[in-house]
């Protein structure tokens, strides 16, 4: 079922990028487009926008250096929540009821203040919301302690930096 629903996603959505201005045929395979520059995206946001739709911000880490602002749908939004419960439910676990450890691009505080804490508790302490801007060799104790003395069932985080966070540890 994933693999068809996959697969109806993406002809969707090579459909809608055909659609752009020097949109490539629906029919060329993934392997022979061109890849776009993160530059042009950033550059002109208003050729890649699809109109009448609801938006809603969002914005790339900038762990390549290179921040990204993007808006995205509200179906879009709804999916990514979807598949992430559902895999979070073969362990019968919720974001509601979880003891959770979250180290994504959230804003604990500005990215140039070097001293702890690199992280806040939210939700009646069950969410321990890290910094991964602020996740480097040197800081990485602060990390560990935070995660240790809590105890997370689950790290929510972006492979980028629970990569980084198993490389510093």
């Amino acid at each position: 079922a994933r693999i068809e629903l996959r697969s109806r996603l993406l002809t969707r959505t090579l459909g809608w990028a055909a659609r752009l201005p020097g949109g490539v045929s629906a029919d060329v395979p993934l392997a022979d487009r061109p890849i776009m520059e993160k530059s042009e995206l950033r550059d002109h946001p208003e050729r890649f926008r699809n109109r009448g739709m609801l938006r809603v911000p969002a914005a790339t880490s900038g762990t390549t250096g290179s921040p990204l602002k993007l808006v995205r749908s509200l179906a879009n939004v709804a999916a990514e929540q979807a598949f992430i419960d559902d895999l979070m439910g073969v362990w019968n676990y919720t974001f509601k009821s979880t003891k959770m450890a979250r180290l994504r691009a959230d804003s604990v505080k500005r990215p140039s203040e070097r001293n702890p804490p690199f992280g806040q508790y939210r939700q009646g302490g069950r969410k321990l919301i890290l910094s991964s801007n602020h996740l480097a060799p040197d800081t990485v104790e602060w990390f560990h302690q935070q995660m240790q003395r809590r105890k997370p069932e689950v790290l929510f985080t972006h492979p980028s930096s629970g990569e980084a966070l198993a490389r510093f540890m």
